[in-house]
């Protein structure tokens, strides 16, 4: 609401969306949450100590779709990363 940039039209054709990547606590399965998909895709599953910032969920994630986007016919790589987790201090 307080942002500079005005939402799009629901119509527009708009190439940037979210995406996260989330561990299930219960089945610790890696989902991957993307705007333009109807539902959450099973990236795999991740051992019970691995977080999503470990070199395996890594694997299985962002490098993945860091790779996916770079070979799209026509991609263009420009992405922010946010990470959510508990301070290390």
């Amino acid at each position: 609401m307080q942002g500079q940039t005005s939402a799009p039209d629901a119509e527009d054709n708009v190439d940037l969306h979210y995406v996260c990547f989330v561990k299930d606590r219960n089945t610790n399965h890696l989902w991957e949450l993307d705007g333009r998909r109807k539902g959450p895709l099973d990236r795999g599953v991740l051992d019970p100590e691995d977080d999503v910032l470990s070199e395996k969920a890594l694997d299985l994630s962002v490098r993945k779709f860091l790779q996916r986007e770079q070979e799209a016919p026509g991609g263009e790589l420009r992405f922010s990363l946010v990470t959510l987790s508990p301070s290390i201090d």
